[in-house]
């Protein structure tokens, strides 16, 4: 495979140099190189899983990503999965938690302006 327009030049200290020029042009049916590049399929294949898990699981991505990473720590450890659900379940416990605090640290309005807001939701008036 020549690249489009491939030019090289081959120079040797004290001797003569030699340059190759070829000049080519793709056919318009010619696949693109992320097709024609074995390495490059697979880092294209890597990208697009890595964005799917990220839109998936949002901010837990990073810890599935971790996991996946290194195949050989899988392997050698039973339960991986099962550990990596625990933590997965007790962020979302501790993020649960945290919101609660937030909302209960609010200023709890009065019982009858509570009841203003609702008649005129239900109401309109």
């Amino acid at each position: 495979f020549l690249p489009n327009h491939w030019w090289h030049q081959f120079e040797q200290p004290f001797e003569q140099t030699a340059s190759l020029n070829v000049w080519s042009y793709e056919a318009p049916d010619t696949p693109p190189v992320s097709l024609r590049d074995k390495r490059m399929r697979g880092i294209a294949i890597q990208n697009f899983m890595e964005a799917k898990m990220v839109e998936l699981f949002k901010n837990k991505a990073g810890v599935l990503l971790k996991v996946l990473a290194d195949p050989a720590k899988r392997a050698s450890k039973k339960g991986a999965q099962e550990k990596l659900l625990q933590k997965a379940n007790a962020s979302l416990f501790e993020t649960a938690e945290n919101g609660r605090r937030w909302v209960s640290s609010a200023a709890v309005p009065e019982t009858r302006l509570l009841a203003i807001v609702f008649a005129r939701a239900i109401f309109g008036k």
